[in-house]
C-alpha cells in the first residue's frame, strides 16, 4: 500500500496553482493593452482617412464652383464682345474719334501754351444761352488757327461774343464766316454761325517810355507794349491794364482817373508806375521822376 502525504504547511498548499493563476491573467493583460493599441491605431487611422476624403471632396467641389464661375464669365465676355461687335462704329467714325484724341493730346501737351486759360478765357467770353458745338484747329503752329462751329439763341449773342473776342489782347484775325438762322423740327428757333480765329496770348508786358523826367504840372501818357509767343509786339488798349503809382518817400502826381495810363506830375521826387494784366499775371514797371 503506497501512501502519499503532503508535507508542506498548509500555506503553501495553493501557492503553485497562484502562480499560474497570476500568469494566465498577466498574459491575458497584455493581449488586452495590444489589442486595444491596435484598434485605437485603427481608429485613429480610420478617422484621418475619412477627414481627408472630407477635404479632398471640399476641394473638389470648390474647384467644380469655380469653373463654372469661369465658365459664366467667359459666356458673358463672348456676349459683350457679340454687342460691341452689333454697336461697332465704321472705320471712317473711328479714324474720326482717333483724330480728335490726337489733337487734344498735341493740344494739351504743348509746353509754350497754357491751353487751361485758352479754354477758361474762351468760355468766359461766351454767353450763357451760346453753345460751341465743333472746334478744329487748322494748323499745328504756336500761332494756331481754329474753325469754331456754335448755336446761339439769337444775333445779339454772337454779336456779344464777337465784340468779346474783339477785345481781348490774346484772340486775334477773328472773322466770322457764316451766320444763319435755324428751326429746328420741333419749332425751336437758333441762331447758327462759324467762326475763324487765331490764338496769340501775350507772355510778356512792357511800358512806354520806359524812364521819364516830368517837369511839375505836366503829364505824361504811358503805353502798354504785348509780345506774344513768336517776339511779336503789339499795343495793347490802357484800359486793359490795372494801374497803380508808388512814390519813394512822397505823392509825387496822380493818375488820372478818367483816362487810364495817364500821368500828372504835382512836386519833385521819384517814384514807380505799375500796370499789370487783369489777373495779375503779368506786370510791367517805368521809372518816374518829376523835377521842378
Amino acid at each position: 500500500m503506497k501512501i502519499t502525504m503532503n508535507l508542506l504547511p498548509e500555506k503553501y498548499v495553493g501557492l503553485r496553482r497562484d502562480y499560474l493563476s497570476i500568469t494566465i491573467l498577466f498574459v491575458i493583460l497584455v493581449i488586452s493593452l495590444i489589442t486595444h493599441s491596435i484598434w485605437g491605431y485603427l481608429l485613429k487611422k480610420e478617422r484621418a482617412i475619412v477627414t481627408e476624403n472630407y477635404f479632398m471632396d471640399k476641394r473638389k467641389s470648390e474647384i467644380q464652383e469655380l469653373e463654372r464661375s469661369i465658365t459664366k464669365e467667359k459666356q458673358n465676355i463672348n456676349k459683350f464682345k457679340a454687342k460691341l461687335l452689333e454697336e461697332a462704329i465704321s472705320q471712317e467714325e473711328l479714324g474720326k474719334v482717333a483724330d480728335k484724341i490726337d489733337f487734344i493730346n498735341e493740344f494739351l501737351g504743348e509746353k509754350s501754351i497754357s491751353w487751361f486759360e485758352f479754354f477758361h478765357e474762351l468760355e468766359t467770353m461766351a454767353p450763357e444761352e451760346l453753345v460751341i458745338k465743333n472746334f478744329e484747329q487748322l494748323n499745328q503752329e504756336q500761332e494756331p488757327e481754329f474753325l469754331m462751329q456754335a448755336e446761339a439763341a439769337s444775333h445779339r449773342e454772337v454779336d456779344h461774343f464777337w465784340r468779346n473776342m474783339e477785345d481781348s489782347v490774346n484772340f486775334i484775325n477773328i472773322q466770322l464766316l457764316s451766320e444763319n438762322e435755324v428751326v429746328d423740327d420741333t419749332g425751336r428757333r437758333y441762331t447758327a454761325f462759324d467762326m475763324k480765329f487765331k490764338y496769340s496770348p501775350i507772355v510778356e508786358i512792357s511800358l512806354e517810355p520806359a524812364r521819364v523826367v516830368k517837369p511839375t504840372s505836366t503829364t505824361q501818357k504811358f503805353s502798354i507794349i504785348g509780345k506774344n509767343l513768336l517776339g511779336q509786339e503789339k499795343t495793347i488798349p490802357r484800359k486793359w491794364g490795372r494801374w497803380e503809382l508808388r512814390s519813394e518817400d512822397k505823392e509825387i502826381g496822380y493818375l488820372i482817373e478818367d483816362t487810364p495810363g495817364m500821368f500828372k506830375a504835382q512836386q519833385k521826387g521819384k517814384g514807380r508806375l505799375i500796370v499789370s494784366s487783369p489777373d495779375g499775371k503779368l506786370s510791367a514797371v517805368a521809372e518816374v521822376e518829376v523835377e521842378e
